[in-house]
């Protein structure tokens, strides 16, 4: 079994009576999402269009981070945003 099939059959369950934890490490180009301390999906080299240029693209290292969750309604208690390093 590799790793992309591994992460694509779930996400580790939390304790229970415990609230998951999720996370999003985004730094220059690239992005980890954890769920409960676990990689559940990584990217990389990410990029936007240029709006200078049609047809070019350019790498997207500053903007908004965007959580979304699809099929299901999800509560949030809790968003901290802390600086790397």
């Amino acid at each position: 079994m590799n790793r992309r099939q591994f992460l694509r059959r779930g996400a580790p369950a939390a304790p229970l009576m415990q609230s998951p934890t999720a996370a999003v490490v985004a730094q220059d180009d690239r992005a980890t999402q954890l769920l409960n301390g676990r990689i559940v999906n990584q990217l990389s080299a990410i990029q936007q269009r240029d709006r200078q240029n049609a047809g070019q693209f350019i790498p997207l290292d500053t903007g908004r981070i965007a959580t979304e969750i699809e099929f299901a309604e999800i509560w949030i208690r809790r968003i901290d945003v802390k600086p790397l390093g």
